[in-house]
């Protein structure tokens, strides 16, 4: 790439940067700036005895995960550091040593934060078995506390098909430099349950759901899905640990925020869609009619109702307090009842709009019903603000309420993230 890459970073010209996104890709563009992403030291002491940590850059899952050239401009733009700059000189390989060898060392020198070392075996791992550097990365990333490692080995699996020496630096000298908490992994019992449970106790802590620590949380919980780690139940136990005692949170800056959300939508919020509760509804008709077919197809699908007439009732009965429109085509109408026994989710993709009375006066064709028993109050008020703040994004929105048929209307809901 022929650029000025550090008068770029140093006078924060956005606007190269951005042109260079769009000329150049990503990879490149990370790549270039891989020297200024890196830190001498990610804990510093001063002849006090005080300590100082800094934070690791988030460039990689940004670039990963979200699909907007404008917050990675801003991303980059906070994590390059002109004085951290590093010559970023050639990994050699180890190419002659069995593959037992370098599996052992590469997890060895991760732990004991040997950065050369580190470099050599995990790329002589990464260049011969992929899926065992990705398992052996999750292993060890998932020990650990207060850190994105979890975050960036999911971006790296993500992002790197083939490999990228500046990009697998990026993550490398994170993965060594950045020192980990453990004590909490030393002290758990395994947990024996699965990791839906622990969803089930992650959903209803809204504070948590909204901090550096939720993210940390999610992105390990998605990462014991993708990968088949060794040490599953002992991670599941460190995370259900964490949920069940965190009381300090730290609060997230905009660009950790979009990333939180998408782990938010793919870790916990699909699991209450069931695809026998999602429905394409062709012809004409009023709003009392799509949401009696959106009841009936809970009492046909479920054994959550115990009542049917008086679950509808009660949804009505919310709709006369005031529109579920919540504008752009989108409609959430919910109530908690008596008469069901755990949060359903129902959704129906109408043929032709219907008026629901929506705030900017537009007609509805995408209707979520949302229903929960009198004693998840806070699940459920969670649900629905996450349901609205979803589907307020046109990208997302237009994925779905674009689907002519079942069988794409359920794809789009598959692919939300």
């Amino acid at each position: 790439m022929q650029c000025d890459m550090l008068n770029i970073i140093k006078e924060k010209k956005a606007s190269e940067l951005f042109n260079l996104l769009e000329s150049q890709g990503k990879i490149e563009v990370l790549s270039e700036c891989a020297q200024f992403l890196d830190k001498r030291a990610y804990i510093t002491i001063d002849t006090n005895g005080n300590l100082k940590r800094k934070k690791g850059s988030i460039a990689l899952p940004v670039i990963a995960f979200l699909n907007d050239n404008n917050l990675f401009v801003e991303e980059l733009l906070y994590s390059c550091d002109i004085k951290e700059r590093q010559n970023l000189d050639k990994i050699e390989r180890y190419s002659s040593l069995d593959i037992e060898k370098v599996k052992t060392n590469y997890i060895k020198t991760l732990f004991n934060g040997n950065l050369e070392f580190a470099k050599r075996y995990g790329k002589e791992l990464f260049l011969r078995d992929r899926k065992e550097f990705f398992k052996i990365s999750s292993n060890f990333a998932l020990i650990g506390t207060n850190n994105i490692k979890p975050l960036m080995v999911l971006a790296l699996n993500k992002l790197m098909s083939e490999y990228n020496e500046n990009i697998f630096y990026i993550f490398i000298q994170y993965m060594v430099k950045f020192r980990d908490n453990t004590e909490i992994y030393e002290k758990v019992s395994e947990y024996e349950g699965e990791a839906k449970e622990i969803k089930e106790i992650l959903k209803s802590n809204k504070n948590l759901l909204e901090s550096l620590e939720g993210l940390e949380i999610l992105s390990s919980l998605k990462l014991v899905e993708n990968i088949d780690i060794s040490n599953k139940k002992k991670v599941l136990g460190k995370l259900k640990y964490m949920i069940e005692n965190i009381k300090d949170y730290t609060p997230l800056r905009e660009v950790e925020k979009k990333l939180l959300e998408s782990f938010l939508w793919e870790v916990v919020m699909l699991e209450y869609f069931n695809s026998k509760l999602i429905t394409y509804i062709n012809g004409k008709h009023t709003k009392e009619e799509v949401l009696k077919i959106l009841v009936d197809l809970i009492r046909e699908n479920t054994d959550v109702l115990k009542d049917e007439q008086h679950f509808y009732e009660n949804i009505m009965a919310r709709e006369e307090l005031g529109s579920t429109g919540i504008g752009q085509g989108i409609a959430i109408p919910h109530a908690r009842s008596e008469k069901i026994e755990e949060i359903v989710v129902a959704v129906g993709l109408v043929e032709n709009k219907i008026d629901f009375n929506s705030p900017d006066g537009e007609g509805v064709n995408l209707i979520l019903l949302v229903g929960a028993p009198k004693g998840k109050n806070r699940e459920y008020l969670s649900l629905v603000s996450e349901l609205m703040r979803t589907f307020r994004n046109k990208k997302l929105r237009e994925a779905v309420t674009c689907a002519s048929n079942y069988q794409e209307l359920l794809e789009a809901i598959a692919e939300l993230k």
